[in-house]
């Protein structure tokens, strides 16, 4: 048996990438978005294909396996080998060239697709298939799966968009496939080579030659395959296309290392269409009349699904009446409005109008309105996913394609399969192909749901293939469906495949075990959670709810790495929030030592978080990562790793104090060089990092305004920003509350907490919470609404301090009648509508260009464009650029040395993107985003108050503390 040090001492220096072979980053590997857990031996990161031919060539040499990773977001195990993992998204993840007008793009295989489309888009290109994942799955794993989509129906799958495929064979040899004459002279040169690529070109040639008419036979009758190997086009018309049998084949018979793709065209405009049905059949009867009409896409979502979307109340009541059993969601794109309603309303006419199936509709155009449409689709799956436990939606039999003739027989099939092994299910799914995705609901922990995943997905496939329909159309065979392709094909052609298999990778290298494997059923040996899974005790906060249960509701799906910033930079697995989980889970479940918490890799690995919580945004699964990685700092802070340096920069209000009070003396020190040396030695903070200045003075607190009758009491919670750095905000927000007639009040307060909570330092976290609480609390029960203008602070007293005491009921009241200062204006504003609005709106052109910037946390409290939207309404301001990514400062992480690398390749985008719009201001309510946005635009920042207040009518501005 290879072990992993004869891996590393074979590949050692001769790798221009990355070698990883520490317990930590195999054990995060080991994982991806699938049901199972099998830890790698080796992982190269290549950095180029030379580096993808010296990996293949030594586990070639070593009898190893080599597995292909594109974003780990395949679900049925096809990343995952007792191998050489391959990593191709931090290097090899570029476009190479793009020809627009031949509608033509060379891409390397780690490239997210998202990005290409961002690239094609000013092109009005795009790729064509589009599966959900777009965001963060890559080229690689899509062509390694033949990915497809909702627009399946219009674009096919992969397979139909290659050029041409540059390989690596299983003996290190590359090579460039793509359609060549079959009785042409660059197929003769192909098939006369003495070496491996001749033999696979000759022997492919002659397999589907002699066993054409089996083939014929056990082709499936669906509109999507890629179940097996695609066997049944490589040879049509006179073309012979080895690209065809390469997409698909996840990574066993060649190693994609470039792509050329065939484009289309990108259509400006959608339309959406919502039917209800009162029954399952209507809505099948219906599917044909409309794909008649010819959408880009119609999705299908049956009861139980729908029932999900009620119960949550997340999705509005008029778009899911209750006599609605069944909805097809369908969608029409072209480059005319006119037209998308025009089959709109031929598909009402048609499904309700003349055929009576739906009994009604809603439509929408608008690109907002359609959004909302589509969230009941998307809004159910993340139901689904964030469902707490134990039974879990586990993703075996979630892409059976049958003939679309027989979708409800099949829909029907499958619950009856359901309730007679007594298992909850949520189906729905692609209807113009037929595709769907069946999500039973089980606790893989326990035996008796592992026997019920075992006859379910046997059922299933014998249900597949008796209506003519196969196990896998765009999400791959892997571990889970392999075991039933000689039940799809037939022993004969299964046999064919296997032959297929030995031509290409002699030595079985090449991804084995998946579509060629000896199991005949679906894999339950290497379950990630499976029935020996145990949760150790630790002495940490891991052993204890919220967070024991946190450790394992997280499904690898991926989707947190288009959300991470810093992953987005390092292109370090370990970086990804998933990553993080994924070593958390492995300590506590016994894969790690229990000292192992304390590694200097653990260490390292948090402090790749600061708390920006975008990973909790988009999570699909609600998975509270920064939760988990802040009780992982928590106890490292207690063990003794907080430094010095770290602790130094927790001290936000004295250090702010005394800063204010020497100003501006503060500011000329802080820019000399001998200084920034010495800041840089104790407090670790960077010589060129962006420092906010501190103001003459602090913020006064304990002073009020506020008319006799007012419409709101307020007590203002400044934050350490405003008290000491920019007063003139905190003067700001008193002028625009105190015009709309409200009292408002600074009460004595203290950090709220958000650095030391950010760094571990759970116990100063809590003295300050404390402190607070002791002062805001009596206020609260007074009448006072809490109100603050800094997003970080509004989350701490909402998020934080409910979760910090637990045992204090003070604290859930406070987070109760806290309010962003943005979100009050609105319910001001709406309020007193009727009468004269305090603000003078712009003159057209008066006002300088601006550029807005959503804070992380004001994201994260999902108002991230509140204050862009506040501006424009009572304002009348415009803003020629609206920027939703992070600006790398992190609160005080951009402020560190060791971080000056990743925090400047986090903002340098945001700065030219600002910079690019011909912004000549920028608008945003964080302060140390401010403080990172003037240094890098070298523009003036202004907090949305400033410029309310500058709006304020002369009679209604008053003077501030």
């Amino acid at each position: 048996m290879v072990t992993t040090g004869q891996i590393e001492g074979a590949l050692r220096g001769r790798i221009g990438g990355d070698l990883l072979t520490d317990r930590f980053s195999l054990a995060v590997y080991g994982t991806a978005a699938c049901i199972y857990r099998i830890l790698p031996l080796a992982v190269v990161v290549p950095r180029d294909a030379s580096d993808v031919v010296t990996a293949v060539r030594t586990a070639a040499q070593l009898g190893v396996p080599v597995i292909p990773r594109g974003a780990g977001s395949g679900l049925c195990g096809q990343a995952l080998g007792r191998g050489i993992v391959l990593d191709f998204t931090k290097y090899m993840a570029g476009i190479l060239d793009m020809d627009p007008e031949r509608r033509l793009i060379r891409v390397q295989p780690g490239i997210v697709m998202g990005h290409v489309n961002e690239a094609l888009a000013p092109h009005a290109l795009m790729l064509g298939p589009d599966p959900s994942s777009e965001p963060f799955c890559t080229i690689g794993g899509n062509l390694g799966n033949n990915a497809s989509g909702a627009r399946g129906i219009r674009y096919g799958s992969m397979r139909e968009h290659v050029a041409y495929l540059d390989v690596v064979l299983a003996d290190g040899s590359r090579v460039r496939l793509e359609p060549v004459a079959a009785e042409g002279e660059a197929y003769a040169r192909l098939a006369s080579r003495g070496d491996l690529v001749g033999r696979i070109v000759s022997g492919t040639r002659r397999i589907v030659t002699e066993h054409a008419e089996l083939i014929l036979r056990h082709q499936p009758f669906t509109t999507k395959n890629s179940a097996g190997y695609n066997v049944f086009d490589l040879l049509c018309g006179g073309v012979f296309d080895l690209t065809r049998l390469v997409v698909g084949c996840e990574g066993t018979l060649a190693v994609i290392v470039e792509a050329g793709l065939r484009l289309v065209h990108k259509p400006s405009e959608r339309a959406s269409l919502l039917l209800w049905f009162s029954g399952l059949e209507k809505a099948g009867e219906a599917v044909h009349p409309i794909l008649d009409l010819g959408p880009s896409a119609c999705e299908i979502m049956e009861r139980h699904f729908l029932d999900v979307v009620r119960a949550d109340g997340s999705v509005p009541r008029e778009y899911l009446p209750e006599e609605a059993d069944t909805v097809l969601l369908v969608e029409q794109i072209s480059d005319s409005r006119s037209e998308n309603e025009a089959f709109i309303a031929r598909v009402r006419e048609r499904v309700i109008d003349r055929l009576g199936l739906a009994f009604d509709g809603i439509d929408a155009y608008d690109p907002l309105e359609q959004v909302r449409l589509w969230q009941v689709r998307k809004r159910a799956v993340q139901i689904l996913q964030g469902l707490p436990g134990p039974k879990r939606v586990t993703p075996f039999i979630e892409d059976v394609s049958v003939p679309p003739e027989r979708l409800v027989e099949y829909i029907r099939g499958i619950r009856e399969i359901f309730d007679r092994f007594g298992v909850k299910a949520a189906v729905y799914g692609h209807a113009g192909d037929s595709n769907l995705h069946a999500r039973p609901l089980l606790d893989t922990r326990v035996p008796e749901d592992v026997a019920k995943m075992k006859g379910i997905a046997g059922a299933v496939a014998q249900l597949v293939v008796d209506i003519g329909g196969t196990v896998s159309c765009e999400h791959g065979d892997g571990l889970t469906r392999s075991g039933y392709l000689e039940l799809q094909f037939g022993s004969e052609l299964y046999a064919v495949m296997g032959q297929v298999k030995r031509l290409w990778d002699p030595q079985n290298v090449l991804n084995p075990g998946k579509v060629i494997t000896d199991e005949r059923e679906i894999h339950l040996g290497d379950l990630r959670m499976g029935p020996g899974f145990t949760q150790r005790p630790t002495g940490e906060a891991f052993d204890r709810e919220p967070w024991a249960e946190e450790l394992v509701r997280c499904h690898g799906c991926g989707t947190c790495r288009g959300a991470c910033p810093v992953y987005k930079v390092t292109g370090d697995e370990v970086a990804a929030p998933r990553g993080k989980a994924a070593l958390l889970r492995e300590w506590i479940s016994g894969g790690l030592d229990l000292e192992d918490l304390d590694a200097a890799k653990m260490r390292e690995v948090a402090g790749l978080c600061y708390n920006c919580k975008m990973c909790l945004v988009e999570c699909p699964s609600n998975v509270d990562v920064p939760g988990l990685v802040l009780r992982h700092k928590e106890h490292l802070a207690a063990k003794g790793h907080l430094g010095l340096a770290e602790r130094m920069l927790t001290k936000v209000r004295p250090m702010g104090r005394a800063g204010s009070m020497t100003a501006p003396v503060s500011n000329w020190l802080a820019r000399l060089g001998p200084v920034r040396f010495l800041m840089e030695k104790l407090a670790g903070v960077g010589r060129t990092a962006a420092l906010p200045r501190f103001g003459r003075g602090p913020l006064k607190e304990g002073v009020g305004t506020g008319p006799a009758e007012p419409a709101r009491r307020i007590a203002y919670f400044a934050g350490c920003f405003e008290l000491f750095n920019e007063q003139q905000i905190g003067r700001a927000a008193l002028k625009v509350l105190d015009a709309l007639g409200c009292e408002v009040f600074i009460p004595r307060q203290r950090c709220c907490g958000i650095p030391k909570i950010s760094a571990g330092d759970a116990k100063g976290a809590v003295k300050d919470m404390r402190f607070n609480l002791d002062v805001l609390a009596p206020l609260v029960e007074a009448g006072y609404t809490v109100v603050s203008g800094c997003p970080s602070c509004v989350l701490t007293l909402t998020d934080d301090y409910p979760d910090m005491a637990t045992d204090d009921a003070r604290a859930r009241l406070v987070a109760e009648h806290t309010r962003d200062v943005h979100d009050l204006l609105d319910d001001l504003v709406e309020a007193q509508q009727a009468e004269v609005s305090p603000f003078s709106r712009d003159p057209q052109g008066s006002a300088p260009l601006l550029a807005y910037h959503a804070p992380c946390h004001l994201r994260a409290a999902g108002r991230g464009g509140q204050p862009r939207r506040l501006l424009e309404r009572l304002l009348g301001l415009e803003f020629v650029v609206s920027n939703e990514t992070c600006c790398g400062m992190g609160g005080t992480y951009g402020l560190k040395s060791k971080n000056a690398s990743i925090s400047g390749e986090i903002a340098q985008p945001v700065f030219d993107t600002i910079r690019g719009s011909g912004a000549e201001a920028v608008v945003t309510s964080c302060g140390m985003c401010r403080t990172q946005l003037a240094h890098g635009t070298g523009l003036p920042v202004y907090h949305p108050m400033e410029l309310l207040a500058d709006a304020l009518a002369p009679a209604a501005a008053v003077a501030g503390p």
